[in-house]
């Protein structure tokens, strides 16, 4: 899948933005009747896999969200098979997969979820995807309270040969600072989990891809005490020394990016490469640069992978900016264009970075050339801050006014010429049709568009999908209004983001009541079959 991110920024100034995936407000349109429930074990489906509907509730403001698990499946568009009675709070959810290796392209296809993994209420739970005409068996372990996923070495072959690395808080008792620490999560061939706390002076920082079999081999590991940096073997016991002596237990270090044989983190702030090339791993320092903001991925091509810096914060929009082409295949990098301003986000498509810059109260999309370096203005400055999101060749920008917080969402070709104006609208999600092993991310060949209702009521929306192989828009369905859920034309609406797999998707629609809190009451799951037109159905049945 496509990953699309709206970061907030000063100029647009909307708090709405950080839930930009999440809220549509007062969607109109819907209709049917709630969910009956039926307990019959034998209404599970025989075969096949399931698709996760996650069922958020409680206060928008939490972090994380209360959410309950239920499942849909391809078989049965119109029923909720739900899992979870109750919600509980989580910042851990990943789904495990199976496909098969293409060499020639280098991607997993023909995926299927076989797990979902989550943490709830002091345990991390693996619940099975397969069909098998029962409830799906659930296997669970004991654990702290978590932060995030921060490394998911996938393993498609094996699914529960995967392992995660999952962010823990440290002495302060909160997330996303300097004293994080880290737990090593393994599963079972059966996929009963383990886990295990990361020594305080070990850190990992990304793993290592077999360009033959596509599999995850090694992760790249720091051993603070020793001053050295490993590679770990993931399949059987081994240690490679990579770097001894590099510095002493004081050094800080963080993940960057993530491809099948480069990984690009920091040392106290300072850019690092490690390469593996025909099975010989090797590191190098790539910049002496640091800055509040970090350094930050723009993308990759074959060739080099792209990283961007600003000497402030990302979104204080000033200071200098700078993006770094990073080889693949050897101890190389160049200076690839600079400017003034901060940059908010980056993507890389078709030999070019398109970087969103934030200059003083202004906000422009340039397009620099990945060979030449040079720079082209797409979006001249102004009060709209534009963001860009690559997925198979085509390009989705994205526009937010800062004078009266419309949106506009562009479709572009390989020449940035407009193949569809979507008007005020946004990106909602994406299809997960392969995995691409070079680069580490899921492709997507459909992208789901709603439109721009955050802020307003009772607007209406339909739910609509591009089609990126044929260059056209097409209607999925109508979502429901605040009123259709039970509510007031002056409520919100919550809507799930939309990741389907290649069989079927699903969503969770609530309203939100005037204190900000997701209502369960009336609240409906829907169900989409991926490149089918006017697909949405209304579950009108629930098993447990």
């Amino acid at each position: 899948m496509t990953k699309f991110h709206l970061p907030s920024t000063p100029a647009v100034k909307l708090s709405a933005m950080s839930m930009a995936f999440l809220l549509i407000s007062a969607c109109g349109g819907g209709g049917g009747a709630p969910n009956t429930p039926d307990t019959n074990t034998s209404s599970w489906p025989k075969s096949g896999s399931y698709e996760v509907v996650l069922k958020p509730s409680g206060f928008t403001t939490a972090s994380p969200l209360q959410t309950s698990l239920s499942l849909v499946h391809a078989s049965t568009p119109d029923t909720e098979y739900q899992i979870d009675t109750t919600a509980a709070a989580t910042q851990l959810g990943v789904s495990l997969s199976q496909g098969q290796w293409n060499p020639t392209k280098g991607q997993f296809t023909d995926l299927q979820n076989a797990a979902y993994v989550d943490h709830r209420n002091g345990t991390v739970r693996v619940t099975s995807l397969l069909a098998n005409s029962a409830r799906p068996v659930q296997s669970t372990a004991p654990a702290a309270d978590l932060c995030s996923t921060s490394q998911l070495a996938r393993n498609f072959s094996k699914p529960f040969a995967s392992q995660m690395i999952v962010d823990t808080a440290g002495a302060d008792g909160l997330c996303n600072t300097s004293d994080d620490g880290q737990m090593l999560v393994k599963f079972s061939d059966t996929g009963v989990p383990s886990i295990a706390a990361v020594a305080s002076q070990n850190r990992y920082l990304g793993y290592l891809r077999s360009p033959t079999t596509g599999q995850p081999t090694h992760w790249l590991v720091t051993w603070k005490a020793g001053g050295q940096i490993d590679l770990w073997s993931i399949a059987q016991p081994g240690t490679t020394i990579i770097e001894p002596g590099f510095s002493t237990s004081t050094s800080q270090f963080s993940s960057v990016a993530n491809l099948s044989d480069l990984i690009l983190y920091t040392q106290n702030g300072l850019l690092k490469a490690m390469r593996m090339v025909n099975g010989t791993p090797s590191i190098s320092n790539v910049s002496a640069l640091s800055g509040t903001s970090g350094w930050k991925l723009a993308g990759n091509d074959a060739s080099n992978a792209y990283a961007y810096f600003s000497s402030g914060a990302s979104s204080s929009c000033t200071g200098t900016w700078r993006i770094t082409s990073v080889s693949r295949s050897a101890a190389s990098a160049n200076t690839l264009a600079t400017g003034t301003g901060s940059l908010i986000a980056a993507t890389t498509l078709n030999g070019a970075v398109y970087a969103s810059v934030c200059s003083g109260s202004t906000g422009s999309l340039i397009k620099v050339d990945t060979t030449t370096g040079t720079q082209t203005v797409l979006k001249a400055p102004s009060s709209t801050i534009y963001m860009a999101s690559s997925f198979s060749g085509e390009l989705a920008v994205t526009g937010i006014s800062s004078n009266n917080g419309s949106w506009s969402l562009n479709f572009l070709n390989q020449t940035d010429s407009l193949l569809y104006d979507a008007g005020d609208a946004m990106v909602y999600g994406a299809n997960q049709a392969a995995y691409d092993a070079s680069s580490n991310i899921f492709m997507g060949d459909s992208v789901y568009v709603v439109p721009r209702t955050l802020g307003t009521t009772g607007a209406g929306g339909t739910l609509q999908r591009w089609d990126v192989a044929n260059n056209a828009m097409h209607t999925v369905g109508a979502l429901p209004s605040a009123t259709d859920l039970g509510g007031t034309a002056g409520n919100r609406v919550f809507t799930g983001p939309m990741s389907p797999s290649a069989l079927i998707g699903g969503t969770f629609v609530a309203r939100i009541s005037s204190d900000s809190q997701i209502q369960p009451s009336g609240s409906r799951v829907y169900t989409l079959l991926p490149k089918t037109d006017n697909s949405l159905v209304l579950t009108t049945k629930q098993v447990k």
